[in-house]
C-alpha cells in the first residue's frame, strides 16, 4: 500500500533465476520520510502532545549545541526529526557507532553499554578521539559554505539499570 500511494520507491531490483524478481523499497525524498517517521513516531506515542512537545525540544537543543539538554532528552529519541542518522558510520579508521548530521552541526556518538562490552576499558569517547571519527566530517560544508560544529560525544549505557550512566563530550 506504501508503494503503490508514492509514501515508498523502488530504490533497487533484484533478479533471481530461483527466487524470482524482488525489490528494495526507500522514501523517494527527505520530506516523506521526515512525515512518515513523524506520523509513525505520533500513532505509537500513547500521549501525541508530548511527542510534538519533546521532537520541537530536540530541535532547539541541536540548534543551539546543548550537549547537556540533549543528554537529559537523548532517551526519549532522534530519528523523527528527517535528520541524517548513519549508524555504523565507516571510516578508514574504523565505524563510528553513530553520527546524526543537521542543519546546524554534526555529532558523532560512541556507545558502550557497561558490563556487556568486552572491548576492554576504553571510554566511549576516548575511542572517538584515538581513532579520529571527526576527520571525515572536517572539510564539509553546510549551505551557507562554514564549517558546521563537531561534536564529539560518548556514551555509557548501564544493562541492569538500563539507563545512561556515563556522558563525556568533546
Amino acid at each position: 500500500m506504501l508503494f503503490q500511494t508514492g509514501y515508498l520507491t523502488i530504490k533497487q531490483r533484484f533478479s533471481d533465476p530461483f527466487r524470482g524478481e524482488h525489490y528494495r523499497l526507500g522514501f523517494p525524498s527527505l520530506e516523506v520520510h521526515s512525515a512518515f517517521s513523524r506520523l509513525c513516531l505520533e500513532t505509537t506515542i500513547s500521549d501525541a502532545g508530548n511527542s510534538n512537545t519533546n521532537r520541537n525540544r530536540l530541535w532547539d537543543i541541536l540548534e543551539a549545541g546543548d550537549s547537556k539538554a540533549l543528554r537529559e532528552l537523548f532517551p526519549a529519541y532522534f530519528a523523527s526529526l528527517g535528520l541524517m542518522v548513519i549508524p555504523e558510520d565507516v571510516t578508514n579508521r574504523g565505524r563510528i557507532d553513530l553520527t546524526v548530521i543537521g542543519p546546524k552541526g554534526i555529532w558523532i556518538f560512541g556507545f558502550k553499554v557497561k558490563s556487556l562490552d568486552k572491548s576492554g576499558a576504553e571510554a566511549p569517547l576516548a575511542r572517538i578521539l584515538r581513532k579520529d571519527y571527526a576527520a571525515k566530517y572536517r572539510d564539509r560544508m553546510n549551505v551557507d559554505g562554514q564549517a558546521p560544529p563537531l561534536r564529539q560525544i560518548g556514551i555509557i549505557f548501564d544493562e541492569v539499570a538500563r539507563n545512561v550512566v556515563g556522558w563525556e563530550e568533546a
